[in-house]
């Protein structure tokens, strides 16, 4: 990935930032330091792993303008059943425990108001970012639009939300999340 990047430095110069971890600290990690490295008005994320492309970003940037994040959604999901079986279960706890209310909350296909985004107290160092995120802007009221994206199989890299140390660890974090989200509305 980085021989990649480098190429897309090449071409583009200035308009490209490479932000690296001397260490793997995780997505949510990564997500960070991209947000808080960000120099627009709007903040883009997908993976980089070939379940995406581009082209619907035309489609968001569209919506942006009366909204305050627009949230993409898999319409046709290209993942193996338990997969799709633990993203419910995260969607139906977001949902119970935090107010989320999204179609598909780890769809990584979103596109933000940077103005906005900054303003989130985010911890999350794993996949649990997606849920924070959207926990906060629910409890701030942010209006949101849900548009489907196509998605394709996995091409690059290894998943790793399917074990067991993982899910269990996820579940820890959504009560943590729970937790940090009731003290800082308590302060």
């Amino acid at each position: 990935m980085p021989s990649i990047c480098q190429s897309a430095v090449a071409i583009y110069g200035e308009q490209i930032k490479i932000i690296r971890h001397d260490v793997n600290l995780g997505y949510g990690a990564a997500l960070r330091s991209g947000f808080s490295t960000a120099r627009h008005e709007y903040i883009f994320f997908t993976d980089s792993d070939g379940q995406f492309r581009f082209d619907d970003l035309e489609k968001f940037l569209l919506y942006i303008e009366t909204c305050d994040m627009v949230i993409g959604f898999r319409e046709l999901r290209r993942d193996p059943w338990f997969r799709k079986t633990n993203s419910r279960i995260g969607n139906l706890l977001a949902r119970a425990m935090l107010g989320v209310k999204v179609r598909d909350i780890n769809c990584a296909y979103k596109l933000f108001r940077k103005s906005l985004l900054s303003t989130l107290p985010l911890r999350s160092e794993g996949a649990l970012i997606n849920t924070e995120i959207l926990a906060f802007a629910a409890r701030r009221g942010w209006k949101h639009v849900e548009l489907p994206v196509p998605h394709y199989p996995r091409r690059f890299g290894n998943p790793t939300g399917a074990n067991f140390w993982v899910i269990l660890k996820t579940f820890k974090e959504y009560f943590d999340l729970r937790k940090r989200i009731h003290q800082i509305e308590a302060e």
